[in-house]
């Protein structure tokens, strides 16, 4: 290759030495590290953004781009290759692609030699550096902990916000796109090895710009155990590349977003290797109109270089956390099937008695918060009054677009038929009805939480109509970016928000930890045992806060007597092995009937787990460490774990077989951050000292009865 003008020679001394053999050293899995984010500059072009965990490093002549992106855990570089900071192609009669920044190198694409590293710019149409500013991160999202969150959550996250202005330098021959701006933004995030980064678009001009779209919005090279897939190289018999998923990549749209890993394709030679895109699918198409601005999703890249089940589901977890810590609210709810004021009141007050903490009028309720009868908003917010007064929070239940009908109007268009879908477009003016009606209801009863059901599920409208999207091309973006505005005008409200769905870091607060309603008319103890198994599977990648759970006290989608809970008394067992499984599992369920006890043995019952759970609510809360999985063959265990906390841990072991089980449980406490000794209490009675191996466990002698269980407390 020919190294002409904007040729430069870059030399960056490599990161060296092992981090685990530093005995400040701290895993930041179990304590925050002691570095926090930082922009440095580290030569006359050089900067870098850096926790301690990662780096990121990036040029700016000839032109800005990233040339490192370094795990310091693992003490290796992720990337392989270099590639433009995103992509954008520009339709209609210019039909031109426009790389961001970037530069090309020399050195052939299967590996990167920072030693002697020589780049160019990149040829033809290239939005050109500008300058880049640093600040803290911010977020629209407005949000105070309540409802037992963690103590330590920060919101917004801390760490840096890096965005950097890019511009076309030579307007000769792109002149239509002269008042084009585009800035890349990234943030790193203090404690996790966590980066997110998207793009934004502005016309500055006076006249509407050319159609354009994102061909990508992050691409990079990386190296193979990086890669998140098992690849082959598709058209001859190439190279195999087995990935170890070290890089996780998220967006944070539930739909309309790819995360797509592939082989690097020919001509390129040596470069028969993986990276990996994040894109729009399907392409929206956007119109800039004179100063309207653009911003594409956010892509969150987690670098967890690891091939523990367990430890890359902590990171996960530890992102979410990061991210969208209203999940780690989790009040003890229960949903009511009957809205009559004399039945609701009489189940308010089961729940002050037994300490739940928040009542939702169920589907099937026949609750509207929709309804134009003042009559029936002043009922409403007259019951909702009596709730606060006992210190319960009242939510309600809607069904708000997937698969709900409304006015013809609002209805989602398909275009191969040009009728319609069975779900309303949530870019049309239901959008805005459903919104005020919402709002108002909230505001003027005192309702505290929604169950959005059915929010917006991915599908398409070629209205061209609708009051918020053109037509087909953008009607998932819009429809996506108005759900999340939604949430997010709920969440600035304080209002907890449960959503079948992932719009978490929009601002709902839980969706299901694994739901199938026909599970629902099984059997209440095979029903009971399916939901541990898929509590037990979930949480390594959910924090337990996260997901709801469901228990059948009336008739769900059929099952009958067998099915049910009610009559409660008659069937105590299992109805209090489920509060038992689920307030021990921090995980809160639905529990969906028109009372909470039906005697004093039951209401014992539900008492004593409710206040076995807020007693230990701190670490309840804490992350799951899996121990042994709910086969129904013998003993079954996990882990809670909260280094920060008073109770760094506790155990619970169920043993759902119809003999005894005996067994020692050999359990590690590595994730509790206890590192010599142990106090460990069962069931509360008593304590005893126990002396953790050098790898990290301690032994406990397990003896219960058919059909029971125990927890274990540790600190």
């Amino acid at each position: 290759m020919s190294w002409g003008r904007g040729a430069i020679f870059i030399c960056i001394s490599l990161v060296v030495g092992n981090p685990h053999q530093d005995p400040s050293y701290s895993d930041w899995m179990v304590h925050a590290p002691r570095t926090k984010t930082t922009f440095t500059k580290e030569s006359v072009n050089l900067f870098r953004l850096s926790n301690g965990l990662i780096h990121r490093d990036f040029i700016t002549e000839p032109n800005f781009a990233t040339i490192d992106y370094y795990s310091h855990e693992e003490d290796t570089s992720i990337l392989r290759a270099l590639s433009p900071e995103a992509q954008i192609e520009i339709l209609g009669t210019s039909n031109t692609t426009l790389n961001v920044g970037g530069v090309v190198t020399d050195i052939p694409r299967g590996y990167l030699n920072r030693t002697d590293l020589r780049v160019s710019r990149y040829p033809g149409a290239v939005l050109q550096y500008v300058n880049h500013s640093i600040s803290k991160i911010r977020s629209d999202i407005k949000y105070t902990p309540r409802r037992g969150a963690p103590r330590y959550i920060s919101w917004p996250p801390k760490g840096l916000h890096l965005s950097v202005h890019f511009k076309l330098e030579d307007n000769n021959v792109f002149n239509s796109f002269e008042n084009l701006e585009v800035y890349v933004h990234y943030e790193m995030y203090d404690n996790i090895p966590l980066l997110s980064k998207w793009v934004e678009v502005r016309n500055t001009g006076p006249d509407k710009m050319d159609p354009l779209m994102f061909n990508f919005i992050e691409e990079l090279q990386v190296n193979s155990e990086w890669c998140g897939l098992d690849l082959s190289f598709s058209w001859t018999s190439g190279p195999h590349v087995t990935g170890r998923g070290w890089l996780q990549m998220e967006t944070e749209l539930p739909h309309g977003a790819e995360t797509v890993w592939q082989m690097e394709e020919t001509p390129v030679k040596g470069g028969k290797q993986p990276f990996v895109r994040v894109r729009y699918n399907p392409q929206p198409v956007f119109e800039l109109k004179p100063g309207e601005t653009i911003s594409t999703f956010k892509v969150f890249e987690l670098i967890a270089p690891t091939d523990s089940k367990e430890r890359a589901g902590l990171a996960r977890r530890k992102m979410m956390r990061t991210l969208a810590p209203w999940t780690l609210e989790n009040p003890i709810f229960f949903h009511m099937t009957n809205a009559s004021s004399k039945a609701v009141r009489k189940v308010l007050d089961q729940m002050a008695d037994v300490g739940f903490e928040m009542m939702i009028y169920s589907f099937g309720s026949e609750f509207n918060i929709e309804s134009e009868d003042l009559a029936y908003i002043d009922s409403i917010k007259s019951d909702i009054a009596y709730a606060k007064s006992l210190g319960i929070e009242v939510g309600g239940y809607d069904l708000i677009a997937l698969t709900r009908k409304v006015k013809p109007e609002w209805m989602a268009i398909n275009k191969n038929t040009n009728g319609t879908w069975p779900s309303a477009c949530f870019a049309s003016a239901w959008y805005d009805h459903l919104l005020n009606k919402t709002l108002s209801f909230i505001d003027y009863t005192g309702l505290s939480m929604v169950e959005t059901d059915g929010p917006y599920g991915g599908y398409t409208c070629a209205s061209e109509e609708h009051d918020h999207h053109a037509g087909e091309a953008d009607s998932i973006y819009h429809q996506n970016r108005l759900q999340g505005q939604f949430y997010r005008q709920l969440r600035g409200r304080g209002v907890y928000i449960n959503q079948p769905d992932t719009y978490y870091l929009q601002g709902g607060n839980k969706g299901g930890m694994g739901y199938d309603e026909g599970q629902f008319t099984l059997p209440r103890w095979e029903d009971i045992s399916i939901s541990r198994q898929t509590m037990y599977d979930n949480t390594f990648t959910k924090p337990p806060s996260l997901g709801w759970m469901f228990m059948p006290l009336v008739d769900y989608e059929g099952g009958g007597s067998a099915a049910v809970f009610e009559p409660l008394q008659q069937n105590l067992k299992p109805y209090s092995f489920g509060l038992a499984q689920y307030l021990g599992g921090g995980v809160a369920a639905c529990y969906r009937g028109y009372r909470l006890y039906d005697s004093q043995e039951t209401r014992d019952q539900v008492a004593k787990w409710v206040t076995f759970y807020k007693k230990y609510r701190e670490v309840l809360g804490g992350d799951i460490i899996h121990i042994k999985r709910p086969t129904m063959q013998g003993l079954d265990a996990w882990l809670h774990v909260n280094p920060a906390g008073h109770y760094k841990g506790l155990v619970m072991v169920f043993n759902p077989t119809s003999s005894v089980q005996s067994k020692q449980l050999s359990i590690s406490l590595y994730y509790t951050g206890l590192v010599k000794t142990a106090l460990i209490s069962e069931g509360g009675k008593g304590w005893r000292q126990e002396h953790l191996g050098r790898d990290y466990t301690v032994r406990l002698t397990i003896s219960l009865e058919p059909v029971s269980l125990t927890y274990f407390i540790i600190k």
